[in-house]
């Protein structure tokens, strides 16, 4: 609708009767304490239907004696963000600038046209809102702010709780397994095994001590023991070991993994440096179990069968707009050719490949850009661009600049392939959760270092086809055939 009339013809028939059967179904959900009616007016030159809105909305909250509250629907941070927007629902509508700007000038309808024709999404300042609301809104707005419950981001590690045999603590029964099994294990110098043994869980037990009881190492051992012994008591393969997890003697003992840790002179402290903790910041093992691919599912059902399916979850993952694919997406948004966007981009690195040149420029610059370490260093690329005195210059000037505010942004999201999470506490009491189509289940929705700061317990089940080759050689052999 391009104009006030225009949109307050399409307000239906009855339109009261419906809205209050609409709000009263709210109220009755979550309370009319907690009910608000929302007045947004951000971009009502360009929207005419929200002054229609704002208007019903006013109307109703005085008849049915219910507060409206000023709302800003803010998409990016600052006005000259919108632009950047623009290229990402270029990316995600599979159009150009070019294409949309034609169908706007030629009054076609343009999926979420708003964002093409308004750069009135970014987070207004209070002044701003102060000219489009009323002041009582702009109060309501507060109320409902000191309504909201303060909460910590970042917690301790919420460690799940193992169920140990009556009279054992987690601390005396994972001695007892490793007891138990050390003649198996280990058949030349007891003593140095033992002194080793003693160094290892003694380096437990005192960070259950250093986090007051919170963090326990050994219930973390104990479950992944737990893990893989039903995984092995299924007959299915489990690899010996990955990583420096392959250094914990701990974990040999407990058949977690395979690789004497002393006979290969592998070192406990590439495991677990206790030296990094402190009190209020305990970090956690990272142990790495291959498992067969096609066993991973039932893997993670019996998990969540034993330690609660609302305590247990895959993590998410977020795919990001990174140099290559970052500038790339510019050029396109633009409608530069393929072949020039190919011959401009081969310049630009992997981060793999300079991520130490990255992690430099991080610690004296505070963030990164490969698209700014390409320019510095790859002459070829001044052809298109190039700094001077700390300035982009150059005929595609205006795309790299733009480019390089674009890396790091998100842009797809996936699951992670190993890592799972158990906790103590029902995951969505304290962390985002986000539905997963391809398990038709909920997932965490942090990634990775996000998840641990947050003290979500991380282990890792990586399922490998090899596993599964290996398995079926093996059954082979045995039996002259191969299971399902």
């Amino acid at each position: 609708s391009q104009t006030y009339d225009c949109a307050k013809s399409f307000v239906i028939d009855n339109n009261f009767v419906e809205m209050k059967k609409l709000i009263g179904h709210y109220q009755d959900l979550f309370g009319k304490e907690n009910f608000f009616l929302e007045v947004q007016l951000m971009d009502q030159e360009n929207m005419p239907a929200s002054q229609v809105l704002a208007k019903a909305w006013r109307y109703m909250g005085k008849k049915l004696d219910i507060e409206c509250v000023a709302t800003n629907d803010a998409h990016y941070i600052n006005k000259e963000d919108a632009q950047n927007q623009r290229i990402l629902l270029c990316n995600f509508l599979k159009t150009t600038i070019g294409e949309v700007n034609q169908k706007i000038e030629d009054q076609e309808d343009v999926t979420l046209g708003s964002f093409f024709k308004s750069n009135k999404y970014y987070m207004l300042s209070p002044e701003e809102m102060a000219e489009i609301n009323d002041p009582e809104e702009l109060k309501v707005s507060m109320k409902i702010a000191d309504m909201c419950d303060d909460y910590k981001i970042t917690n301790q590690p919420q460690m799940p709780i193992f169920s140990c045999p009556e009279g054992e603590t987690s601390e005396s029964y994972l001695k007892n397994i490793c007891e138990k099994n050390f003649p198996n294990r280990v058949l030349v110098n007891h003593d140095q095994y033992r002194q080793r043994l003693a160094r290892e869980l003694n380096t437990f037990n005192e960070v259950e001590k250093l986090s007051n009881g919170q963090v326990s190492l050994n219930s973390y051992f104990l479950l992944d023991w737990e893990i893989v012994e039903w995984i092995k008591s299924n007959g299915w393969v489990v690899g010996p070991g990955r990583g420096s997890a392959a250094g914990c003697l701990t974990a040999y003992l407990l058949g977690i993994t395979n690789v004497d840790p002393i006979k290969a002179d592998l070192s406990f402290e590439r495991f677990y440096n206790a030296g990094r903790n402190q009190p209020g910041r305990i970090a956690l093992p990272d142990i790495d179990i291959d498992i067969q691919k096609t066993k991973r599912d039932q893997i993670i059902d019996h998990i969540k069968n034993k330690y609660g399916n609302d305590k247990v979850a895959q993590l998410a993952t977020f795919g990001r707009m990174q140099g290559r694919k970052s500038l790339g997406e510019v050029l396109r948004a633009y409608g530069k050719p393929f072949e020039e966007r190919n011959i401009i981009t081969k310049f630009i690195p992997d981060e793999a490949s300079i991520a130490d040149d990255l992690q430099e420029m991080r610690e004296e610059h505070g963030s990164s850009s490969i698209i700014q370490w390409a320019l510095e260093n790859e002459k070829k690329l001044h052809e298109w661009c190039k700094i001077e005195k700390n300035e982009l210059v150059g005929d595609y000037a205006f795309y790299f600049k733009q480019a390089i505010q674009l890396e790091g942004v998100k842009i797809t999201q996936g699951k992670h392939a190993s890592a799972i999470v158990i906790t103590s506490t029902t995951l969505a009491n304290f962390c985002p959760m986000i539905y997963d189509k391809s398990t038709k289940s909920q997932i965490v929705g942090y990634e990775l270092n996000d998840a641990e700061a947050a003290g979500l317990p991380k282990y890792d089940f990586l399922g490998l086809s090899c596993l599964d080759k290996i398995f079926g050689v093996s059954q082979l052999l045995r039996t002259g055939e191969i299971d399902d």
